[in-house]
């Protein structure tokens, strides 16, 4: 276990995490008992401010939150990055609607970046969708979503509904890696959604005075996503090391971890995943400085730095998936077990747009520029 490097204390979480960490992939979905947890700690509220009830962190601290938690179990990790993420929409409401959504303790917050159809009915909107990969909607107590009315030149913008206005589909969600986070398609059909819980974010400042919602939206899921992936590759390299001194593989004479094939591709993997981690941590913290200190625009170069390093720190960990998954041999493909969840688990992180390896064009051709 990596040496806490914020303040909360969430041992019990991260003990729940751990322990139900298999139930919760088998069941597509967190165990009750984890969930029974993140909230008890008010962990969909890591960077809502304390005047909402929340711990009002900061992003290097928030996300260190998320790492730890996805070395317990990445599932749990993505649940609560993804259950955060929308805490950044509190500096762009209004107080009735920000203390409605994030007021309660067990608040968590589900949605997708798709955009549905909304249609001008009196006093707001009916908005009709589906919206994929909604990571964490069984336990969501709110939803935001995107929304647009018909037409040219129509801007999209944010609604918040409620849990209990939003149809799930579980069955939709179905994959080989990050299970439990129960990322299953939501839809609305014709729900009205007042006008007090829509709100625009694209093109207007924060209405709130705390730094976090002065991070741009983007570098913020960059940040946050990385950090899940950070978690799970510790929790590779210790799952591995675990397996490569007790198995001997079939017509070998020694333990795995004898060997010099394995010891040299794990080394490399072990300092690869550390050099990857320094440096994501190393860049959050210059960009959340920059945005502690600046009046205005924070300087490209640290958003493009800060980029390149939350990518690389999510392909650090899927390359390292590859390069130690082939020594495993049979023993990483029971559906239970936990070096074989974790491998899906440091492939599936990646997969997200936000870190996805296309961004390393973006990165390039902004360094080049």
């Amino acid at each position: 276990m990596t040496a806490r490097r914020h303040p909360l204390e969430i041992d019990d979480v991260l003990a729940a995490a751990r322990t139900h960490a298999a139930e919760g992939a088998a069941a597509n979905r967190l165990d009750p008992a984890v969930v029974t947890q993140l909230r008890a700690h008010r962990l969909g509220k890591l960077f809502v401010p304390p005047t909402l009830g929340g711990h009002g962190l900061s992003l290097p601290a928030a996300c260190e939150v998320m790492a730890e938690l996805a070395e317990a179990d990445g599932a749990a990790g993505w649940a609560v990055m993804i259950g955060t993420g929308p805490n950044w929409f509190a500096g762009h409401m209004d107080d009735a609607l920000a203390t409605a959504v994030f007021g309660p303790a067990d608040s968590f917050v589900a949605g997708s970046g798709k955009i549905g159809n909304a249609h001008r009915s009196e006093g707001g909107h009916r908005v009709t969708g589906t919206w994929q990969w909604c990571s964490g909607a069984p336990w969501a107590s709110w939803f935001t979503f995107l929304a647009c009315e018909p037409g040219e030149g129509a801007e999209p913008f944010v609604v918040a509904v409620p849990a209990a206005e939003v149809a799930l589909d579980e069955a939709s969600w179905r994959p080989r890696g990050l299970a439990a986070t129960a990322s299953c398609d939501a839809s609305l059909q014709a729900t009205f959604v007042p006008a007090a819980h829509e709100f625009v974010v694209a093109g207007s400042g924060p209405a709130r005075p705390e730094p976090i919602f002065r991070v741009p939206f983007a570098s913020f899921a960059e940040a946050t996503m990385a950090a899940v992936a950070v978690g799970i590759g510790r929790r590779l390299l210790d799952e591995f090391a675990a397996l490569a001194r007790v198995k001997t593989p079939s017509f070998a004479t020694t333990a795995l971890s004898e060997q010099p094939v394995t010891q040299d591709r794990f080394a490399r993997s072990a300092a690869s995943l550390r050099a990857a981690e320094a440096w994501w941590r190393e860049q959050v913290e210059a960009l959340w400085l920059a945005i502690v200190e600046a009046d205005g625009a924070v300087e490209p170069h640290v958003l493009v730095d800060h980029q390149l390093a939350c990518v690389q720190a999510v392909a650090t960990v899927a390359a390292a998936a590859d390069a130690l998954d082939p020594l495993t041999g049979m023993s990483a493909l029971p559906v239970d077990d936990d070096l074989g969840r974790v491998l899906a688990d440091a492939r599936a992180a990646g997969r997200n747009a936000v870190v996805a390896g296309a961004r390393f064009t973006e990165a390039g051709a902004a360094l080049l520029r």
